[in-house]
């Protein structure tokens, strides 16, 4: 009796600790697997252009673009300078009565004021007014002392300096700001590529997303199928209706499917990770929300020219082509023969009483000087002007290469996605129509095997191309999808269609890309 009691005691304590031990498992793999969060394709869109460093570099980039362009406009502004200073100088003289050396003093002040421009056709301008007072002291050679001053003078120039080779004519002058001009429309560009390229790959991402989510809601339906068969089998082999051996084929298939849902996971996973980076956002467990992506293929012809023409590669290649031109304008000027032409008119007067009179004597025009002159500087070695000349002529060359090379990879991936559009939409129709054909085939065989008409390897090729049939419905569906995203951002339309535009430079917009979004993670 004891020893019952001892073992009904064992086998109650092995149970509870059974008990104990599956719970703390269940917990824990419950405590691993993380949260899943359900996510719709246009909340992945905004979530992911709101969070996104290429996005807002590319919006950096572009203000710098912009400020370089109001600095080249404001390049040449008119100058105010402003000078004054006092000076107190002493000199030795001889004295003639003495015999031996005086000092002499004098004593100046002297301001001025003075107007510069630069103009784009290369010229300098300059006018210029200046004031003085002098006094000074000294011996005559009669050993007499003399006091000079004071001294009031005034004086007006206007002066220009016109170079006639380097730096001549708006070609030259007006280049800087035409290349910053161009600049700043190759980083506008550069961010429509980048938000563009970004819609795009979010939007594959997720419908990658999607079909790995909804993989594994077909492989859980086929794992489920193949346990009901499993057990419907078993009922049979309990009531004498089929061989024990009829239950090993649907075992197998219950583990085959088995791996193939924890296959389907680990994709899913994987799918999510990508999503997650592009999202800005640390991995996460995310799962596409249902509904399938719509399918809308633009023509062949029109596809092809739409994207030659307003390609974002295409633009932002064209652009680079356009700026370095501009470069190559002034490429060896700082280093070609310098010749300019300068010329001053000059303005003057001088009281020894008060300042008013010098400025009668100026406007009256009583002391007029005038100037004109020719400055040759030139190098005797343009090895450096050469140099700076090939280099641009070979970054235009690159840049044209670039450009050709851009145009017909845009060329061939259009017609690379066009097949693959094309293909995809009729894959759709043949996978869709196999399914319901599928289906059909094994509500058919199932009834068969139950009224043993049927053999068990029938029954599960039959579920195995339902299986297929739906997987390859849904690869043609996402194919088309991404062909279609792909053709779109070629063509310089995705960021329309999806009713999306670039964030301006100086913030965000309501209703653009840089618009913060509220999400659940």
């Amino acid at each position: 009796m004891p020893s019952a009691m001892n073992e009904r005691f064992s086998r109650t304590l092995a149970a509870v600790l059974l008990s104990v031990g599956g719970l703390v498992a269940v917990s824990s793999d419950a405590a691993a697997q993380p949260t899943v969060v359900v996510i719709t394709r246009e909340e992945a869109l905004r979530v992911a252009v709101a969070e996104s460093p290429a996005l807002r570099s590319a919006g950096i980039e572009l203000q710098s673009a912009r400020w370089g362009e109001t600095a080249e406009e404001g390049r040449f502004p008119l100058t105010l300078i402003l000078d004054g200073g006092y000076t107190h100088s002493a000199s030795l003289q001889p004295d003639p009565v003495e015999g031996a050396a005086t000092v002499s003093f004098a004593d100046a002040i002297e301001t001025g004021a003075e107007l510069r421009k630069h103009l784009r056709i290369g010229t300098d301008l300059s006018l210029r007014v200046d004031g003085s007072w002098r006094t000074a002291d000294g011996l005559t050679p009669a050993g007499e002392e003399l006091l000079l001053g004071p001294y009031w003078g005034l004086g007006v120039r206007l002066a220009a300096v016109q170079p006639l080779l380097r730096g001549a004519g708006t070609e030259l002058g007006e280049a800087a700001q035409r290349v910053a001009e161009a600049q700043r429309t190759s980083a506008e560009l550069a961010q429509d590529r980048t938000a563009s390229a970004l819609v795009r790959d979010v939007a594959i991402a997720y419908w990658e997303l999607w079909y790995a989510s909804r993989s594994v809601e077909i492989e859980r339906d086929a794992l489920g199928l193949a346990e009901r068969q499993r057990k419907d089998t078993q009922g049979l082999i309990d009531t004498g209706s089929r061989a024990p051996a009829d239950g090993l084929s649907f075992e197998t298939r219950v583990a085959t499917r088995e791996e193939s849902v924890l296959s389907a996971e680990v994709q899913e996973r994987q799918r999510s990770t990508v999503l997650s980076q592009l999202l800005g956002r640390p991995p996460s467990a995310l799962r596409a929300a249902p509904g399938a992506p719509p399918v809308e293929l633009p023509p062949a012809e029109a596809s092809l020219r739409a994207a030659i023409a307003s390609s974002p590669d295409m633009r932002e290649a064209e652009a680079a082509v356009r700026v370095a031109r501009l470069q190559a304008v002034t490429a060896g000027d700082a280093n070609r023969a310098r010749l300019d032409l300068d010329a001053f008119i000059e303005a003057r007067g001088l009281s020894t009483e008060t300042v008013a009179p010098t400025f009668g004597q100026v406007g009256a025009l009583d002391a007029v000087s005038g100037h004109v002159g020719l400055t040759l500087e030139l190098p005797l070695d343009d090895a450096a002007r050469r140099a700076d000349v090939a280099r641009a002529n070979l970054a235009v060359q690159a840049a044209e290469a670039r450009l050709e090379a851009v145009q017909r990879q845009v060329e061939a991936t259009v017609e690379t996605q066009l097949v693959s559009a094309q293909a995809a939409k009729r894959r759709i129709e043949l996978a869709d129509a196999t399914v319901a054909v599928a289906e059909k085939q094994v509500e058919a065989e199932s009834a068969r095997f139950q009224a043993g008409a049927s053999t068990p390897l029938t029954v599960l090729e039959a579920q195995d191309a339902l299986r297929s049939a739906r997987l390859r419905a849904l690869r043609a569906r996402v194919d088309a999808v991404v062909a279609s995203a792909e053709l779109a951002h070629l063509a310089g339309v995705l960021l329309q269609r999806e009713g999306m535009r670039a964030p301006s430079a100086g913030g965000a917009r309501r209703g653009s890309l840089a618009t913060p979004v509220r999400s659940a993670f």
